[in-house]
């Protein structure tokens, strides 16, 4: 109020001058000047209020993982445990106090360090114990507490794969990178559990014997008997980077603690080889075909061929009794070629959603769409994004397979926008799409990327296109009509003195009242 106050008090105080002549505009403008200091005071105490009652959310953030996990029963049975999303890991910014004054959550910046040096400390690679959990039915996260202490979990990566399994009652994850270099490729293997109650989270790490080689940008898998690990990148020293074909299996009693194998640990056993081009950045999903065996479907993925990335959007299935690969090669349409998108298994069918087609940061080098893949028809099916708010182009985001409401969706969570950069358009909100009729996407919680920001939206058609979420079209639109009065007022003060001017001119001179009745006849 102490802001808006004076500007109010000199239009509102001003009955002299060039607008004087005519009362009703100097009503007019007053009114205007405080219908705007008003939208100007309701925005403000609505974005403070908003700020006071906004709770916690993850950091945004790309490379994530996310997963429907079955929250146990307080009895510990895990059939008909609430379902829930786990949001965890990747690479994004975290908001951070710096010298101006705000306040947030992280480290503190010391005050020697440079400016640019400070911001680069914001982009974080995170650890598994900071993991979150999104309540589908109150649209709320909560902050998981682990058992254990952050010591108990596995340290920062990005660029890794997980898999739950037994019933999506756990959760099993292997490799990653510790940072952007290769060099820091990793081949641990885990365990995570929910246990109840109180709801708290569990990591156990498990050894094996004859494990892959460390990898990342790879998959993870596991279907009713195994846990897979395909493809992927890797670095050998004194060879430097390379892609990888192979396909390793471990037995899930393995990932149950029941006994051990022989020599005491469990044994990785390789499968077949990949048949065709290595890649990475690739997504694996099991499915069932039609005769009932179980396969994982690989989709998508990229390769450096010296000339330039080439990208891929075949799909391939390994049928994992065989351990045989069959390439599959159904009509058009198909899918664009794609690579670090997001999968999951939905009523049968493989959905893909996102990812990223060129190397490039221009809005048009990441995608939004949807598509399925039915085992039983051998085709692709495209999904009407609809007529609603939906989720921006982007790639590396988290997806997974949900149930809400009664039905099977698609949760997408994260990942980044394009133009942009880990520091200004990775995400944390979450959506859900809902297949078939009556469906499409529904936006379960915006995205909050700091105290000072309002979520990040994307508007429907024209909008969507250029990309204007709706702060940006308020302002527009405000500058516009503020622009418009601008306008109307000098229009309407240009006029009036010309007005006054005619009528002296006509009146000779001879005072106030010729020209105000030659002003009144011209109106």
């Amino acid at each position: 109020l102490a802001r808006t106050r004076a500007p109010v008090s000199l239009l509102a105080a001003r009955p002299h001058g060039h607008l004087a002549g005519d009362p009703s505009q100097c009503s007019a403008m007053r009114l205007v000047a405080l219908l705007v200091a008003a939208a100007v005071l309701h925005v403000a105490a609505k974005k403070k209020k908003k700020e006071e009652e906004r709770p916690d959310y993850p950091a945004c953030r790309k490379s994530l993982e996310l997963h429907s996990l079955k929250i146990p029963a307080g009895n510990g049975a895990v059939a008909g445990g609430k379902p829930s999303l786990f949001f965890f890991g990747g690479k994004g910014y975290v908001w951070e106090e710096e010298k101006i004054g705000r306040k947030g959550k992280g480290h503190k910046k010391k005050k020697h360090k440079k400016k640019k040096e400070a911001e680069e400390e914001k982009v974080q690679f995170f650890g598994m114990e900071d993991m979150w959990q999104f309540d589908l039915n109150d649209s709320a996260w909560q902050d998981m507490s682990l058992a254990g202490g952050a010591r108990a979990a596995p340290p920062q990566r990005w660029k890794f794969s997980t898999s739950t399994f037994d019933d999506d009652s756990k959760l099993a994850l292997f490799g990653g990178c510790a940072g952007t270099n290769i060099r820091g490729v990793l081949d641990d293997l885990w365990v995570y559990e929910v246990t109840c109650c109180p709801t708290t989270g569990h990591w156990r790490r498990v050894d094996t014997a004859g494990k892959p080689p460390a990898r990342r940008g790879h998959v993870v898998a596991a279907n009713s008997t195994h846990l897979m690990v395909f493809g992927g990148k890797t670095f050998i020293e004194g060879q430097g980077p390379k892609v990888l074909t192979d396909l390793w299996a471990l037995p899930l009693d393995a990932l149950r603690s029941k006994g051990s194998g022989e020599g005491g640990l469990w044994h990785w056993t390789r499968g077949a080889d990949f048949p065709d081009q290595p890649r990475w950045g690739s997504t694996g999903s099991i499915l069932k075909d039609p005769s009932g065996h179980e396969v994982l479907a690989v989709f998508g993925g990229r390769v450096w061929s010296g000339a330039g990335y080439t990208y891929f959007n075949d799909l391939w299935l390994y049928n994992c009794s065989s351990s045989t690969w069959q390439h599959q090669a159904p009509p058009e349409p198909a899918p664009e070629a794609r690579d670090h998108h997001g999968a999951a298994a939905l009523g049968g069918d493989l959905f893909v959603f996102g990812g990223r087609v060129a190397p490039t940061r221009s809005a048009d080098s990441v995608l939004g769409d949807v598509w399925s893949f039915s085992l039983r028809s051998g085709r692709w099916t495209e999904h009407p994004r609809g007529l609603g708010l939906h989720p921006g182009p982007r790639f590396m985001p988290g997806v997974s397979s949900v149930q809400i409401d009664g039905g099977n969706g698609l949760a997408v969570a994260g990942g980044e926008l394009l133009p942009g950069s880990t520091k200004k358009t990775t995400l944390n909100d979450v959506w859900v799409y809902l297949p078939g009729v009556g469906g499409g996407w529904r936006l379960l919680s915006p995205a909050w990327c700091g105290p000072d920001e309002f979520p990040r939206y994307v508007l429907p058609g024209f909008f969507a296109a250029l990309g204007i979420d709706p702060p940006a079209l308020i302002g527009v639109c405000l500058a516009a009509s503020l622009a418009a009065l601008a306008m109307f007022v000098v229009a309407t003060r240009r006029w009036s003195h010309r007005s006054t001017s005619a009528a002296a001119a006509v009146g000779g001179g001879g005072g106030d009242e010729g020209g105000d009745a030659v002003y009144e006849a011209m109106g």
